[in-house]
């Protein structure tokens, strides 16, 4: 096993979060029609005024764009009302056009079993983050409850065919955080060549953490039978041409800030043609006959706080992880970086 495999896939990984680039490919393959858009919304987290966002600018389309919720998709929503209504129009309001896939806080959340968040952190996060993130989970199980059979129930991984203009199928593999694992890690965009070394250094990453190399995402993708692939779970933005035609993106959160001073959320579109849609591009790369974009949530984020607030009390679990991420963005990290070609 090659030395970035081994120390990603870490043994807190549960056995039914493993999977492999074949499980993709044989997967079934949701053929949209020619000049359909695509919406991957990863990291909701429970943000009920970013889900309302996101249903309003994805109702404006003249056409009726396929969004896939890709895990995570609760985590704030302490409320039970709150709780309910995420589940409601994401879970059970499956349809042609609105899907979801399961994040590891959802298999976890549907566990009567589990004690941890599943999100299987890396050596170099701290401790005290993994106990609160397992906390979290622990108190969203109550909701959870009602719905279990079928949160468990929601795939791990989806494939989706565009069509552009000229006939061309694009397709797209959605996953929740790697093809080796629905937690994994090597994905991310700080152990992703070229390596960013000031953002290495922000994390607190040792010299010697495995990197993984763009020939190595380029052989999982083409083994998955995937040009475009679409991944949430670490939690950071970016987007990467990696050339032939292939090209991987990480949304970052939709339910909270990605940037430097900017508390919005941020979600994935990708069009076919050269058609314009609404909400503002934050960046965007053109690769393999599509357009692969980041998209602004620019939710009310004053009701937000109100709910997040009267949930999440001073020296709560959520409140002291999440407090500064939501109200100011990720200091470190900003859009020029996040937009990355080989």
């Amino acid at each position: 096993m090659h030395r970035f495999i081994a120390r990603h896939l870490s043994t807190s990984c549960p056995i039914g979060y493993r999977v492999t680039p074949a499980h993709l490919s044989a997967s079934p393959l949701l053929d949209l029609k020619e000049g359909s858009s695509l919406y991957v919304v990863g990291g909701l987290y429970g943000n009920l005024q970013a889900l309302r966002f996101i249903e309003d600018l994805t109702a404006s389309h003249s056409d009726s764009p396929t969004v896939i919720y890709n895990g995570d998709f609760h985590f704030f929503d302490k409320n039970r009302a709150v709780f309910d209504e995420v589940q409601r129009k994401i879970v059970g309001n499956e349809s042609a056009f609105v899907l979801a896939t399961a994040g590891n806080v959802e298999k976890e959340i549907a566990s009567k079993d589990s004690v941890s968040c599943g999100c299987d952190y890396p050596e170099y996060t701290d401790p005290n983050v993994t106990k609160r993130s397992d906390a979290i989970v622990g108190l969203l199980k109550v909701n959870a409850e009602p719905h279990a059979a079928d949160l468990d129930s929601l795939p791990i991984l989806r494939r989706v065919a565009l069509t552009a203009l000229d006939s061309t199928k694009i397709k797209v593999g959605i996953i929740h955080g790697s093809l080796s694992s629905l937690s994994g890690w090597e994905y991310a965009v700080e152990n992703v060549e070229p390596i960013d070394s000031k953002l290495r250094s922000d994390l607190n990453i040792s010299p010697d953490y495995p990197i993984t190399p763009v020939s190595k995402i380029v052989e999982d993708m083409e083994e998955a039978d995937v040009d475009v692939l679409c991944c949430t779970h670490t939690c950071l933005p970016f987007v990467q041409d990696l050339g032939g035609g292939k090209v991987i993106v990480n949304n970052g959160s939709a339910g909270m800030g990605n940037f430097k001073g900017d508390r919005s959320g941020l979600i994935t579109r990708i069009l076919t043609g050269d058609e314009e849609a609404g909400g503002e591009v934050v960046y965007e790369i053109e690769a393999g006959g599509c357009r692969v974009q980041a998209i602004k949530v620019d939710f009310d984020f004053e009701a937000f706080w109100e709910e997040f607030s009267r949930e999440w009390r001073e020296g709560s679990p959520a409140r002291e992880s999440y407090e500064s991420r939501i109200s100011r963005g990720v200091g470190f990290w900003t859009t020029d970086r996040a937009a990355r070609r080989i």
